[in-house]
């Protein structure tokens, strides 16, 4: 018994699979740089009429998501007992497209952005973010405009006002990207002073200020913000703190101060009347699959709102069922010193200034969503790992 106990920690020190992982991980693929890469090739301004350029990196998910069926089902992949909540909850959003909004490709969609966020968690174990390619992959589409465009689309005022743009063809995406980057550099680089953490953040903060894009500056103090929260405040309290301030006053704010609260959203609360008010009835609180509404949610910005629509009540209390037991499972779990809890409320808070929060076009949704799934799984295993570890010396004694 205490070899076996011995033995058990010398694999768990060089690294083992997480119990999630077994039979099934690409590190030869290195899927999440391939697709960070694709992603940001694809929303370079310069290539933006490039024929099929922007289904790359759509491509890339589903032949990584059919890989990892495959090859997971031929290796005998399982799933531990303690996370199958997780996956539970995840696939019940499958039923809620297909069954409740009738939307079939909304349910593919849906399963594959789940199947390839378990595929890059799944290769987290052995990524290493090296600060030098994740720079490269930023500079590459400055690269690009400085070459082909005169540096046209680095900084100018093509959407009203003067924003850095990077040579990406949106602001939103360039938020999306330098967002993401930060996120895989702060959780699985190798910086350890955190004077150089300063640095690098208010380099970001910076950045971002200069893109102008007000959803990846709120991403990015939510996460930061919660880190300090929950480090002095405790998970609880720190939950509590946040859906007071970000839900409940703004809601109750805009009943007085609709118009400026509009004017600073860039009318979005009159997107969001718009749509509530064609959602005609209660026929049941279970929304509805119109196409044509489908087609006018695209414009609406916020995930939420859309759900609602074509879910009703059942899909609301669904995500955020899915938001309580992803924080009930991670808890007050760090990687690389960093608490991963803030990356849900981050993300839930700028899905309500979105349309997506389970987009395989979205590299925020794609990073963050891994990186949850990834901690939930490296928690569940610390900890069995501390329980065998007790275990073994209640065995010697």
């Amino acid at each position: 018994m205490l070899n076996d106990r011995l033995e058990y920690n010398r694999i768990s020190e060089v690294g083992e699979i997480l119990p999630a992982q077994k039979g099934i991980q690409f590190p030869s693929l290195n899927i999440l740089n391939l697709y960070t890469l694709i992603f940001v090739i694809s929303n370079i301004y310069v290539w933006e009429d490039v024929a099929g350029l922007y289904w790359a990196k759509h491509i890339v998910t589903i032949v990584a998501a059919s890989l990892y069926i495959f090859l997971g089902a031929i290796a005998g992949r399982s799933v531990a007992r303690e996370t199958m909540p997780i996956y539970l909850f995840w696939m019940l959003g499958f039923a809620l497209y297909l069954f409740f909004a009738f939307n079939v490709v909304g349910a593919l969609q849906y399963f594959v952005f789940f199947v390839f966020v378990c595929c890059i968690s799944d290769s987290l174990k052995s990524y290493r973010a090296s600060g030098a390619l994740l720079l490269s992959i930023m500079l590459l589409p400055v690269v690009v405009d400085v070459l082909l465009n005169g540096a046209g689309f680095l900084y100018n005022t093509y959407y009203g006002r003067p924003r850095l743009l990077l040579g990406i063809q949106h602001p939103k995406e360039t938020g999306n990207i330098i967002s993401s980057l930060l996120l895989l550099y702060v959780f699985f680089g190798k910086q350890k002073s955190m004077i150089g953490y300063l640095i690098i953040c208010f380099a970001v903060f910076f950045l971002l200020y200069l893109v102008q894009s007000r959803n990846s500056l709120l991403f990015v103090a939510l996460f930061f913000s919660l880190n300090v929260s929950l480090k002095y405040l405790g998970v609880a309290t720190s939950l509590v703190f946040y859906f007071i301030v970000l839900w409940f006053v703004p809601f109750f704010v805009s009943g007085f101060y609709y118009d400026q609260i509009n004017s600073i959203s860039s009318f979005r609360l009159d997107n969001w009347s718009s749509i509530l008010e064609s959602y005609s009835g209660f026929w049941g609180a279970l929304g509805r699959g119109d196409l044509e509404l489908r087609y006018e949610m695209v414009r609406v910005d916020n995930y939420f709102v859309s759900l609602f629509v074509e879910t009703g009540i059942i899909g609301i209390c669904w995500v955020f069922s899915l938001f309580v037991v992803c924080c009930y499972y991670l808890g007050a779990y760090k990687v690389n010193g960093w608490f991963v809890l803030p990356l849900v409320p981050a993300l839930y808070t700028q899905a309500s200034l979105d349309a997506g929060l389970f987009s395989t076009g979205n590299i925020l949704n794609v990073v963050c969503w891994a990186i949850i799934l990834y901690g939930i799984q490296k928690n569940h295993f610390d900890r069995s790992q501390q329980l065998h570890g007790r275990e073994g010396v209640d065995d010697i004694h």
